[in-house]
């Protein structure tokens, strides 16, 4: 199994997914709408989940809990783990599967280069979404795809069944990206719970924000975030910085710096 075999471009059928977390329990569904058999899923321990265990028992998908009884037939093996597990993984899966497997990782923020030289097709597929439990419209969520066989047709047919919204990219390209995520949706979310700590000071709930948020969000994918930006800074209205500047020293130290960032930021116009 060391010598390393060409694999030739062939129609996925099937999967075997490694990992049993909230992008696994999203995912499966997915696979089993549009046509994909899975042939096993691996977790260290029995899913707490009651619909994903029923979706196993009337898929009669096998659930194992040792890399070493993973069974060599799946076209695929699709790693939904943690980042710093993909390494690892995919060494063990070297040690029981042929090379010209196709192994995939769904990391934004890691490239191929994790995955284990003995394997010669190496994919990742970013769903750039927040997964927590919740019901998830494939059809909508992007996917980023990188791969060292990108020229496989197979592969991006295979991607494209999952969603309508699909990108060939590279991992330099996805570097950027997942950048920009991280700006509009970790540190969004973020200074959501930094106002929703203010409010809580003064027993406002952060639903208060829900109205204007939802016509900011509207009016961002309509005209532009530089076109709908708003604000004491942006018009640089220096007094109210001040004295809410003030505040957050007395009352927030911690988030004080940031707003003053933010600030000076808006009111300079760093960015068009």
């Amino acid at each position: 199994m060391d010598q390393k075999t060409k694999r030739t471009s062939q129609m996925i059928l099937s999967a075997t997914v490694i990992g049993s977390g909230n992008v696994a329990k999203a995912l499966c569904p997915r696979l089993i709408e549009t046509g994909i058999k899975i042939q096993q899923i691996f977790s260290r321990k029995t899913p707490e989940s009651n619909s994903f265990c029923s979706l196993m028992d009337e898929n009669k998908i096998e659930l194992i809990n040792d890399l070493e009884r993973i069974k060599p037939n799946a076209d695929i093996y699709i790693l939904a783990v943690k980042d710093d597990a993909i390494k690892e993984v995919s060494e063990k899966l070297s040690q029981v599967l042929p090379s010209e497997k196709i192994i995939a990782h769904l990391s934004g923020s890691s490239g191929l280069e994790l995955i284990s030289e003995h394997f010669s097709c190496k994919v990742c597929i970013w769903p750039m979404y927040s997964f927590s439990g919740t019901e998830v419209n494939w059809q909508i969520i992007p996917l980023f795809v990188s791969s060292n066989q990108a020229e496989d047709p197979e592969i991006i047919r295979f991607v494209q069944k999952i969603s309508s919204s699909t990108y060939l990219v590279t991992d330099k390209d996805k570097l950027k990206i997942h950048i920009a995520a991280v700006f509009a949706n970790n540190f969004s979310n973020y200074n959501l719970r930094i106002a929703k700590n203010i409010l809580q000071n003064n027993q406002i709930p952060l639903s208060v924000f829900k109205p204007m948020m939802d016509g900011m969000i509207s009016k961002i994918f309509e005209s532009g975030p530089e076109k709908t930006q708003s604000g004491p800074a942006m018009r640089k209205d220096y007094k109210t910085i001040q004295l809410q500047e003030e505040y957050l020293q007395i009352h927030f130290p911690q988030f004080a710096a940031l707003y003053k960032l933010y600030s000076d930021l808006i009111s300079s116009s760093h960015i068009s």
